[in-house]
Order: structure tokens, then C-alpha cells, then sequence
């Protein structure tokens, strides 16, 4: 018997197929105490004999080496005894929902093609299957049944009834492969995908590499492993070992993910950390650039004073090199002129040793336009809370960032979450299994 293939669900076997009926025509008297007759293959041409066929079969054949496998007996009473070498494969309507675990019952259906019950009846004899040698690769033959049955017909234009005999196999699928070939090595990728949780968090990030070609290789392994598998069921519905297979992925893919988000967290707090370090060393050089300047009495601009003596009134003007610079970091608002902004000219440029100075001019102030640019830094963009409020809600707190624990001590939260991780992720998996196992298996 076999194999019993869940892909195509069908399952084969190999049998001697025996049929038994009387025809009083061929009654003959014996004088040699002859018990029965046996005769050629070829005798079944001349006699009638049942159009039995197999009601769910598929690619059925006769065997024909090296002549048709099948003979004939006849008792001196009319008693025929009709006996060929088939192979069966027949159909098979199983529910894979609870593969590997499950338990698959399939029929052979037997009746006549052409004759209805009032011609045909069959039924199966005292002992109706033996079995010499059975084997199954994946399966335990654990029970089989036999009964007999009228068929109603289903067709529009019957109106007969049809005798049908039917034998059902119980198969039972063995556990063996799958624990070995899936169930273990996925589990055991489980738990290497934890050791991730174990490699502790640094100011310069060197685990980080580490973390994530430990965590991506674990993805690849399970959906290798489980997705890749060929001899799955190819149905509609998810079975077992789907389930296993995606609550396992779901937990590898955790962990990455987890890593992915300290590392996203961490990579924007750095950002901040350095956006306010330059501002600070901005803020002190505007602070000593102010300290340094003086109030020109004529128009009440602040001038460098190393500025103050390279006013030029007979340079000419270049039109094109005219250049708008906003001074509102460097005049107050009592300060602010109530004109107009006027232009600054170009005038001059100089190089002091290698670097090039440029002298602008507005009105009759002239200034050293290095010291302006320098100095003339708006505080970073304007964006910056946008930054800060995805931050903000990945935190899932509306305090300012610089104020939370996470911005103070980033290493030490992030320790923190790696050290829950190495509980919660180890113990869902396990209560998670406890509930698969229990409700796939009783």
C-alpha cells in the first residue's frame, strides 16, 4: 500500500481484486470428483461477468507482464471465482488543518457501472481484505472498515438505485520526519535569534553589526526552512505547521525588529546630542563676536573694530557681486535701523595669509564679509521639530525629548530593554507552544 500523497490527495495500492457470483449455465457434472475448473484468461470472453469498476478511482491499471495477471475458476455448482492483479489509486478527500498531526480516513468504492440494484448487488464476502505486508512511509495503518450500501442516484434522468460496497482506511500520519526535519531545527533558530539580546549595548555601537547579521541570518534560516519546504501541502487553508512555521518567523522577525528600533531611537537622540553641541559653540562665538563690536556713532551699526579703518569710498562698484545678508542676529530690535534694508556692495578683496577676505559696503559702513557669514548662522532649520516629535512618538510621550530618561542615559534604557527582552521573548514563545501543542495534538 502507498504512497498516500496529500498533494494530490490520492492513495494507492496494489491488491488481488477477487469477485464471486453463480451462473447456473455453467453447472457441469464431475465424474473425476473434480472440485473446480480452472481455465484459460482468454475463457472470460465467452461468459458473462460483472462491469465492476471502481467508483473514486484514478490511474488504475491491470498488470500485464508478461500476460494479463488475472484467472478463472468455476465450480461444478456455477460458482465463479474471478481473480485479478490490480493497482489502485484512488482518490482521497482529506482535511489537512491539523498537518502533521492529522488522521485521514480514505475509501475504495466499488459498484457496477451499467446495472442498477435490481440487476447487481454486491456485497462483501465473510473476510473481506487480508493484508500480507504493508508499508508506509509516512503513515500507520491503524484501523480499516467495510460495509455495503444502496447508492442514490444523483443524476437527473436515474431513477435506479445502485448497489455500492466501500472499504475505508484510517490513516494515521507519523510525527517522526517533521519533529526532526522542521520542528527542531526551527525551534533551535529561535533561540539563537535571543542570543542578540545578550551582546550589550555600547557608545560606539560596535555590537550593532554583530546584532544584525545574527538577527537577519535567523529570518532567512526560517523562511528557508519553512517556506521553503517542497513537501508541504499545497491547500488553501493554514495547517500546523504553517502556524508553527509563522509563530516562529513572527518571533525571529521580533528581534530584528526590536534591534532596529533601539538602533533608529539611538541614531536620532546622537543627532540631537550633536545639533545642540554645535548650537552651544555657536551661541559662544556670537556671544564673543557681539562682546567684540562697537556702535559706529554715524549710523548706529555694530562694527568689528578691526573692520572699522577699511572703509573705501573710490572702489568701484560691481553690480553683479552684490550679495543680501539678513543682520538680524547681530542688531537688536532697539538697534534695527527704520529704513529699509539697503544692499551690501562689493568693494574689495584681499587674501591674508591663503584666505581670502571679501569687503562689502552698505551706505557708509564696510565690514570684513567673512565675519559676517561666520556669524550670521540661523539656528539650524526651522524643521527641527519635526525631528523631534517623531522621536517624540516613538517615545510615546509628549514631555520635551532632552527631558526623558532615554535622551539622559541612553545606553542604560536601552540595557533595560534588552534585559525584558531576554524574559518576555523566551517566555511568550513557550506559553505560545504550550497552546499550539495542546490544541493541535488533543
Amino acid at each position: 500500500m502507498g504512497p498516500v500523497d496529500e498533494k494530490s490527495q490520492t492513495f494507492a495500492l496494489d491488491c488481488y481484486f477477487r469477485q464471486f457470483w453463480t451462473d447456473n449455465r455453467l453447472t457441469f457434472n464431475s465424474t473425476t470428483q473434480l472440485e473446480e475448473l480452472a481455465m484459460n484468461w482468454a475463457f472470460l470472453d465467452r461468459i458473462w461477468r460483472p462491469d465492476t469498476f471502481i467508483v473514486n478511482g484514478k490511474d488504475s491499471y491491470l498488470h500485464k507482464m508478461t500476460v494479463p495477471n488475472r484467472f478463472i475458476r468455476i465450480s461444478p455448482t456455477g460458482q465463479i471465482a474471478y481473480s485479478q492483479r490490480l493497482t489502485l489509486k484512488a482518490r482521497c478527500q482529506m482535511d489537512l488543518h491539523k498537518f502533521p498531526f492529522d488522521t485521514q480516513t480514505c475509501p475504495i468504492e466499488i459498484a457496477s457501472f451499467g446495472h442498477s440494484s435490481e440487476d447487481i448487488i454486491y456485497k462483501w464476502s465473510e473476510e473481506p481484505m487480508s493484508i500480507e505486508e504493508l508499508e508506509l512511509s509516512q503513515y500507520d495503518l491503524v484501523n480499516w472498515t467495510s460495509y455495503s450500501q444502496l447508492e442514490v442516484p444523483q443524476r437527473a434522468n436515474s431513477k435506479y438505485n445502485r448497489s455500492m460496497v466501500s472499504l475505508e482506511f484510517t490513516f494515521q500520519r507519523q510525527k517522526g520526519f517533521f519533529l526532526l526535519q522542521i520542528y527542531v531545527p526551527l525551534t533551535l533558530i529561535v533561540c539563537s535569534s535571543w542570543v542578540t539580546f545578550w551582546l550589550v549595548k555600547t557608545e560606539k555601537g560596535s555590537e550593532i553589526p554583530a546584532r544584525t547579521s545574527l538577527g537577519a541570518t535567523t529570518v532567512l534560516s526560517v523562511v528557508t526552512i519553512g517556506f521553503g519546504g517542497k513537501g508541504k501541502p499545497q491547500v488553501g487553508y493554514p495547517t500546523a505547521l504553517d502556524v508553527f512555521i509563522i509563530i516562529c518567523f513572527v518571533t525571529v522577525f521580533a528581534a530584528l525588529v526590536e534591534l532596529g528600533i533601539l538602533n533608529f531611537i539611538d541614531t536620532l537622540i546622537r543627532r540631537i546630542k550633536k545639533r545642540d553641541k554645535e548650537r552651544r559653540a555657536i551661541a559662544m562665538e556670537l556671544n564673543q563676536a557681539q562682546n567684540s563690536f562697537y556702535i559706529n556713532p554715524d549710523n548706529g551699526f555694530k562694527v568689528p573694530p578691526a573692520q572699522r579703518k577699511l572703509e573705501r569710498t573710490d572702489s568701484v562698484v560691481d553690480n553683479d557681486a552684490m550679495l543680501e545678508v539678513e543682520d538680524e542676529n547681530l542688531l537688536t530690535p532697539e538697534e534695527s535701523p527704520t529704513h529699509e534694508q539697503q544692499q551690501w556692495e562689493t568693494i574689495e578683496t584681499m587674501v591674508f595669509n591663503g584666505n581670502e577676505s571679501t569687503l562689502v559696503r552698505r551706505g557708509q559702513e564696510t565690514i570684513n564679509l567673512s565675519d559676517i557669514v561666520e556669524m550670521n548662522v540661523t539656528w539650524v532649520d526651522r524643521c527641527t521639530g519635526c525631528l523631534e516629535g517623531l522621536v517624540k512618538c516613538i517615545t510615546c510621550s509628549r514631555r520635551p525629548i532632552r527631558s526623558m530618561e532615554i535622551f539622559k542615559n541612553t545606553a542604560c534604557v536601552f540595557n533595560q530593554v534588552d534585559m525584558w527582552s531576554r524574559l518576555l521573548f523566551p517566555l511568550s514563545f513557550v506559553m505560545i507552544n504550550f497552546l499550539y501543542w495542546f490544541a493541535f495534538i488533543y
